[in-house]
C-alpha cells in the first residue's frame, strides 16, 4: 500500500510539470536590467548582483519569477536587504532578512519566500 502511494505522489508530481517550460515573459537579461536600474537608486555604496535565477514559486501554481541577490547586504533600519524578486510582469519585491521579515518568523532559507 505504502509503495502504491509513492508511485501515485511520483506520477502526480511528474504530472503537473510540463515537459518544456514556457520561455519567460520577463528574460534574464530583461530582469538584470531591472535589478541594475534599482541598484543604480542606490548610489556609489550600493553592492552588485552576484546571482540571477528563475524560480518556479509553486507546484501546483507554477508561477515563476526571476531572484536578483545581492554581493552583500544593503542595511535599511534594521532590516538587510539581500536582492530582489523581479516578477514576470516587471514588478520587484525585495528580499529582506531581520526583525520583522519571514525569514525570522518561518524559518527559511534566507532572502527566499
Amino acid at each position: 500500500m505504502r509503495t502504491s502511494l509513492i508511485i501515485l505522489s511520483t506520477a502526480l508530481l511528474f504530472a503537473a510539470q510540463p515537459l518544456h517550460a514556457a520561455t519567460p515573459a520577463v528574460d534574464a537579461l530583461k530582469a538584470t536590467k531591472i535589478a541594475t536600474d534599482f541598484l543604480a537608486k542606490r548610489g556609489g555604496n550600493a553592492p552588485h548582483i552576484v546571482s540571477v535565477v528563475l524560480e518556479t514559486s509553486a507546484l501546483v501554481k507554477g508561477t515563476q519569477s526571476w531572484i536578483v541577490r545581492w554581493s552583500g547586504p544593503i542595511d535599511d533600519g534594521g532590516t538587510k536587504e539581500v536582492g530582489i524578486r523581479v516578477k514576470l510582469d516587471g514588478s520587484i519585491a525585495r528580499l529582506v532578512e531581520g526583525p520583522g521579515s519571514r525569514r525570522k518568523k518561518q524559518n527559511a532559507t534566507p532572502g527566499f519566500y
